[in-house]
């Protein structure tokens, strides 16, 4: 989708997770699975 090595993606996606509030992290679960 963004071609980053797996290793990168999940390693920002946990940064991700423990710096935006949940209310933001579903929002943009939820624009990322109806996309």
């Amino acid at each position: 989708m963004i071609k980053v090595s797996p290793e990168i993606a999940e390693e920002d996606a946990c940064r991700i997770e423990h710096v935006i509030s949940d209310e933001t992290f579903r929002g943009l679960k939820k624009f990322l699975e109806d996309n």
